[in-house]
């Protein structure tokens, strides 16, 4: 099997939202909702039908038009491929931060929530990958009147991700989806 990706752009000096850009106070938001691809490609392993589900992993929105938007706004982004929760976790290594998010704050479907229990849900929406949605860094008032973004969370000092559910910190698996394991 050989797979080859290749994405080539250009852009205006300076305007690119990098990874490494995270400041300490920066809340972390996430656009859309996240865990729904996830569950689609459970669903379709189980060989269960769920249009909603199944199609987020089929045929994911890419977020663009919102990039473009956040463009200096966004102090660091990343788009969730490999789970919420890795994703940041990236981000927060490439900027040498650590993080609070909120668990119960991540923005799930309603799809996701009528589909499983919440658990589960949670689970997919910080482990699962495949939802493209974008995970940013902002002062919260950069992005006062954006339609569709989720604060989840604040960067800190250090470099810890801390996850708190029911105000509870829990472990949560930051390893992400293992391409070709």
């Amino acid at each position: 099997v050989v797979v080859t990706v290749h994405v080539t752009g250009e852009l205006e000096a300076g305007t690119a939202i990098l990874r490494s850009g995270a400041v300490p106070g920066d809340t972390i938001f996430v656009s859309g909702t996240v865990g729904d691809a996830a569950a689609g490609l459970e669903l379709i392993r189980q060989e269960v039908a769920d249009a909603a589900l199944v199609q987020r992993f089929l045929r994911p929105t890419p977020r663009i038009a919102l990039g473009l938007l956040l463009s200096g706004r966004a102090h660091a982004a990343i788009d969730v491929s490999d789970g919420l929760v890795a994703d940041l976790q990236k981000l927060l290594d490439a900027s040498g931060r650590g993080a609070e998010i909120d668990i119960d704050r991540i923005p799930l479907s309603d799809a996701l929530r009528e589909r499983f229990d919440l658990d589960t849900a949670y689970h997919f929406a910080m482990t699962g990958g495949d939802d493209y949605e974008l995970c940013f860094t902002a002062p919260a008032d950069a992005v006062a009147g954006i339609d569709g973004v989720t604060a989840i969370g604040t960067v800190t000092e250090g470099d810890a991700l801390v996850c708190r559910r029911d105000g509870i910190i829990v472990e949560v698996d930051t390893s992400g989806y293992r391409h070709f394991a």
